[in-house]
């Protein structure tokens, strides 16, 4: 945004006033869409140009029939402030407007220019998109009186004391009931910690140049509407169960029977053609509850889990599969660890590598047709870079983007926001999730969705039988497009879910039954 900021006005020639007077207007907009009602909005702004959008909002919503109090914060605030030259101009305007204006230097008077006033909505437009260091003591403490009033709290651009490009608290962060920012959603807004501080985010246009035309390549993307194509029309009249993908998961253990069988359910309502559950003997007998997946029972190591030892029918059976699964509920037994690598060492399809199943890396990755597609939630991501899970979070971007690299693989971290990282380094954003999601077993519905899509893409994606192989690299847009729309389908099933269950309520048996009306109306919303 610095770069689009800059090429905008030194090629376009929209100075910064202009884009200041546009960012204001735009706010406003936003305030009279969501809050209908606010007449008496207090606005604290800072003296660089992100204090300039809240001291033109101050002007223009005043010209709109508000009467705004406009409060200047600095630790040593002067009369008249000194502020940055288009922030000036436009006090200069508020000035000869006769806008309310105070000037704040004790931040402990914050609550009460609130209560005076008789505000009724509050706006943070203290800092803006560039923060990266640590705020004094006069803005946390500023901050956190702000994140104590009972009025709805609007930050302009970006809440203040989030550092947009890492997504970490730079001390204290405005907790917004909405955001409003300018041109693009900033990268910062998509780490797991970030949440709590946008509310609902609104992104408005001011007439930035075009990434393309400014030469800005961003290496990250939101994605939230991705819903890969086969799925968006009606299915073929002479399609049989073969054009729909084989699906072999290689899951459970007897203490673990629930994962596998969710898995596989899932699987089967998100499409695949057939799906095929191999778990250990001693965890056969509890499968049995759903009558379109095939269960085999494999040679287990005598204490529930699987033998290390592949059986002859297993390795069959993943020649005969379109796509694998493996990990949910797998157990950390050394048998099963074994298995795993011995079944990754065979694969010549795509393989998800989910819970247990990724104590099997790091395994040679390079040189297959199909990378590996990695789900770690924070906790394994953590075990898996061997770091702690806060600095895991603290490092959020460089740690997922790293080990999508160095394992040549897709990385999914899940957590309230996933994050899928490519080897070459690009960073996706699906849908948010829903904080209903927060419970055990729909990790395990998220795998056998995305599992039912690989094995759909491997079917469709066969080439003819003397065209000779396809390179890795064939295969890496579609395989991003298909885990960013599993992530789309979980997260719309699970607000589907929440609107009949509530969040406290549902559970992973209700997500799998959310998937069928899940995936109709993303399918119409797409066509």
């Amino acid at each position: 945004m610095g770069q689009l900021d800059r090429y905008t006005i030194e090629h376009l020639g929209l100075d910064g006033k202009i884009l200041m007077s546009s960012a204001a207007r735009e706010t406003l907009r936003v305030i009279r869409q969501v809050y209908p009602g606010v007449r008496q909005p207090v606005i604290f702004a800072g003296t660089g140009n992100n204090g300039g959008d809240g001291v033109a909002l101050a002007y223009y919503a005043q010209q709109d029939g508000m009467s705004p109090l406009l409060v200047l914060c600095h630790p040593e605030i002067e009369n008249p402030p000194r502020l940055s030259e288009d922030s000036a101009y436009y006090y200069r305007i508020v000035e000869r407007a006769y806008v309310n204006v105070q000037l704040l230097s004790n931040p402990a008077l914050a609550p009460d220019l609130v209560r005076s006033s008789q505000c009724d909505l509050v706006v943070d437009a203290l800092f803006g998109t560039g923060l990266d260091r640590e705020l004094g003591d006069y803005y946390q403490s500023l901050i956190q009186r702000l994140n104590f009033v009972e009025q709805p709290l609007l930050s302009v651009d970006c809440p203040s004391g989030l550092n947009c490009t890492t997504g970490q608290v730079m001390g204290a962060a405005v907790e917004a009931d909405l955001t409003v920012t300018m041109g693009f959603p900033k990268r910062g807004f998509f780490h797991p910690r970030a949440g709590r501080y946008l509310g609902d985010l609104h992104v408005v246009r001011l007439g930035f140049a075009p990434p393309s035309e400014a030469a800005v390549e961003p290496d990250a993307h939101a994605w939230p509407n991705a819903f890969w194509e086969p799925l968006r029309g009606p299915r073929a009249a002479d399609t049989h169960k073969g054009d729909y993908g084989k699906l072999l998961i290689v899951a459970g253990h007897r203490r673990y029977s629930g994962a596998p069988r969710l898995a596989a359910a899932a699987a089967v309502r998100s499409g695949a053609g057939l799906v095929r559950l191999v778990v250990p003997e001693e965890a056969y007998p509890l499968m049995g509850d759903n009558a379109a997946v095939m269960v085999d029972a494999h040679p287990g190591d005598g204490r529930g889990g699987f033998n290390a030892q592949p059986s002859r029918e297993l390795l069959e059976y993943l020649a005969w599969a379109d796509a694998l699964v493996i990990g949910p509920g797998l157990s950390d037994a050394p048998g099963a660890i074994a298995l795993t690598e011995r079944l990754l060492a065979e694969r010549d399809l795509p393989v998800l590598l989910d819970a247990d199943g990724l104590r099997a890396l790091p395994v040679e990755t390079a040189g297959h047709e199909w990378p590996l597609v990695l789900t770690p939630h924070v906790g394994e991501l953590a075990r898996l870079v061997n770091l702690g899970t806060e600095q895991v979070l603290d490092r959020w971007f460089s740690v997922c983007t790293d080990a999508a690299a160095r394992l040549d693989a897709f990385l999914l971290a899940k957590c309230n926001q996933c994050m899928l990282t490519t080897p070459e380094g690009a960073m996706l954003f699906p849908q948010h999730g829903h904080p209903a999601l927060a419970t055990g077993g729909t990790g395990d519905v998220l795998s056998g969705i995305l599992g039912a899509l690989l094995a759909r893409h491997h079917a469709l994606a066969q080439p003819p039988a003397d065209s000779g192989p396809v390179n890795a690299g064939h295969h890496r847009l579609k395989l991003a497009e298909i885990i960013v729309t599993a992530v789309n389908i979980h997260a719309h099933a699970a607000r589907l879910g929440v609107a009949q269950f509530g969040a406290e309520s549902l559970s992973p048996v209700d997500l799998v039954n959310q998937l069928p009306a899940a995936l109709a109306e993303m399918s119409a919303l797409c066509c």
